[in-house]
C-alpha cells in the first residue's frame, strides 16, 4: 500500500463517518446537518473512486472507477455551497442559486454518462491510470472553481461582519479547512497539464473535515454537545469490530472465486459502517416499540 492507497482509503472511511456523526449526533437545524452529511458522502464517494482507480489492475476497472470519482466530484461544489449557506442561515435567501447549482450538477452527471465529460482513462508510468478529459470537461472545472469560491467569499465577509468572538473563530476554522480541502483537491488537475507533476495533494482532501469537526466539538459550530473524543473513540471501536468482518469478506472472495473485487469489498465495508452506526439507534427504538406493543397491558 502506498501514499495514495492509504490516504484514499482513510478519506473514504473518515469522511463518511464524520458525516454520519453530525447527522445522527448533531442537534443543529436539520437543514444544516443534512447539508453537511451530503457533502461528506460525496467526498467519501470521490475518495472511494480514487482508491479504486489507484489499485485498478485493468483499464476497464479504472474506467469504471473514473465514473465513481466524478459522481462524487460533481456534487461536492453545490453541496459545499448548500452547507455554507445553511451555516450562515441564508439558504432560503439564496434558494434559487442553490437549485441552479444542483441542476448544473445533474447536467454534468448527464454529460459524464454520455462520455462528454471524460472519454476514458490512460495509464501513465508515474501515476498509474488517470482519466482523460473530454470536450465539456471545462464545465466541471469552472463549476469547481466558481461555486466554492462564492461560498468561501460569503463566509469570509460574514466573519468580518460579525462581532461575536465565538462565531468569528467558528468561521476561521471553516475558512482555513475549506482552503485546505479545495487547494489539495486542485492538484488533481496537474496530470492534465503534465504527468511529471503527480496529484500529491489529492489524497489529503479529507483532512479539511477534521478542522471542521474540531470546531464542532470545541466551539459548538453545529450545536453538537458530544465532544470529539467520544466520537473518535466510537469510530475507533467501530473499526476494531468491523475489520475482522472485512477480512473475512476479502478472504472469502479469494477462497470462493480465486480473486478479490476491491470495489465490492469497499462497498461492503461502507455497508458494515452504516450498520454499525444505525444499529444502536434502531435497537433502542425497536425495543421501546416492542415493549409498548407486547407489554402495554402489564402493570
Amino acid at each position: 500500500m502506498n501514499w495514495y492507497t492509504v490516504n484514499y482509503f482513510l478519506g473514504t472511511v473518515c469522511s463518511f463517518l464524520l458525516g454520519l456523526f453530525v447527522l445522527y449526533r448533531g442537534q443543529a437545524r436539520e437543514a444544516t446537518r443534512r447539508a453537511w452529511f451530503s457533502l461528506c458522502v460525496f467526498i467519501s464517494i470521490w475518495h472511494a473512486g480514487k482508491l479504486i482507480i489507484t489499485i485498478a489492475g485493468t483499464e476497464l476497472l479504472a474506467h469504471q472507477a473514473a465514473y465513481v470519482i466524478y459522481v462524487g466530484a460533481i456534487f461536492i461544489p453545490p453541496c459545499y455551497l448548500h452547507f455554507i449557506l445553511s451555516l450562515l442561515s441564508e439558504e432560503r435567501k439564496h434558494r434559487s442559486l442553490v437549485i441552479v447549482c444542483y441542476i448544473l450538477a445533474v447536467i454534468e452527471l448527464y454529460l459524464l454518462a454520455g462520455g462528454w465529460l471524460i472519454e476514458g482513462v490512460k495509464y501513465y508510468p508515474h501515476i498509474g491510470f488517470y482519466e482523460i478529459p473530454s470536450r465539456f470537461y471545462w464545465l466541471y472545472f469552472v463549476n469547481y472553481v466558481t461555486v466554492p469560491s462564492f461560498a468561501l467569499i460569503k463566509l469570509i465577509l460574514a466573519s468580518f461582519r460579525t462581532d461575536v468572538a465565538v462565531k468569528k473563530n467558528q468561521f476561521k476554522y471553516v475558512i482555513s479547512s475549506s482552503l485546505i480541502g479545495f487547494l489539495t483537491g486542485a492538484t488533481s488537475f496537474f496530470p492534465f497539464f503534465t504527468t511529471l507533476v503527480p496529484p500529491i495533494g489529492a489524497p489529503l482532501v479529507y483532512f479539511y473535515t477534521f478542522p471542521i469537526t474540531y470546531a464542532v466539538a470545541r466551539y459548538r459550530l453545529l450545536d453538537i454537545d458530544v465532544v470529539i473524543k467520544k466520537s473518535l473513540i466510537y469510530a475507533f471501536l467501530l473499526m476494531v469490530l468491523l475489520m475482522p468482518c472485512y477480512l473475512v469478506v476479502i478472504l472469502g472472495q479469494k477462497a470462493a472465486f480465486g480473486t478479490i473485487n476491491y470495489a465490492f469489498s469497499l462497498f461492503t465495508l461502507l455497508l458494515f459502517m452504516m450498520v454499525g452506526f444505525l444499529f444502536p439507534k434502531l435497537r433502542f427504538r425497536t425495543e421501546e416499540a416492542l415493549e409498548r406493543a407486547l407489554f402495554q397491558k402489564r402493570v
